[in-house]
């Protein structure tokens, strides 16, 4: 198991701000939450989130370019997917792991090790693109205590194991999903199982631990704990 950390430094560019990055995201059915306005406004938050963070320097292109390709990605949401993937994410496919960990200011020094699931038996990869993925953050029982191996042979045919890359997609857009306080011991870690350690096939998991997010590895095995949450995308 590798844990990687690296501390937020108050106040730079490149820091995750929950505060700043509000989401419309509620606890209630999304379904008339997603109205073409609504959910313009969402990408058009994502997108200035993303400039802040300054994701436009690695595709070398400017921050008003960036925020347009973003604003190109808004399509409805697919009606299957309401009430069932309702968070619509971000992704930058393109950007390798390593690269946006450090403009997220999370040690970023293990995250070359990480790969796409290589037993998906749908054979999904990762596309070399920027692209909109609709989400869950791993509130349905289903994904409760359970081991990655258990959630994948469990994923309905039109769903797939978020990868790390849409994991860094959701913290990048909202924070706030990482950390849920209850006092100051309660942590919601988010487990991928769309992505795998390259040699060991373990899972990787975004935690917050000690007021920092951090990355580690779980064996895809092991049944894991209330504070973790398998994350899954609609496909």
């Amino acid at each position: 198991m590798g844990l990687l950390s690296q501390e937020l430094n108050q106040g730079k560019t490149g820091d995750v701000n929950p505060a700043k990055t509000a989401s419309l995201i509620t606890e209630q059915d999304n379904s008339e939450i997603w109205a073409p306005k609504k959910l313009e406004a969402e990408i058009e938050r994502q997108a200035a989130e993303y400039q802040r963070l300054e994701f436009n320097k690695p595709l070398k292109i400017s921050a008003n370019h960036l925020k347009d390709e973003i604003m190109k990605l808004i399509t409805p949401q697919p009606e299957a997917f309401r009430g069932r993937f309702d968070i619509p994410v971000v992704v930058f496919g393109q950007i390798p792991p390593e690269v946006q960990a450090k403009l997220l200011r999370i040690d970023n020094r293990e995250f070359s090790r990480i790969i796409d699931w290589l037993k998906d038996p749908m054979g999904y990869k990762t596309p070399n693109k920027t692209y909109l993925a609709w989400m869950q953050d791993g509130k349905p029982l289903k994904y409760h205590f359970k081991s990655a191996d258990d959630v994948r042979a469990a994923l309905d045919t039109d769903e797939r194991g978020a990868t790390i890359l849409d994991g860094l997609g959701l913290y990048a857009s909202h924070p706030n999903l990482l950390l849920r306080t209850r006092g100051e011991e309660y942590t919601f870690n988010l487990a991928l199982p769309g992505s795998q350690e390259i040699n060991s096939g373990d899972v990787p998991n975004l935690i917050w631990w000690n007021g920092l997010p951090h990355m580690m590895f779980q064996s895809s095995a092991t049944n894991l704990g209330q504070e973790y949450r398998f994350v899954s995308c609609g496909k």
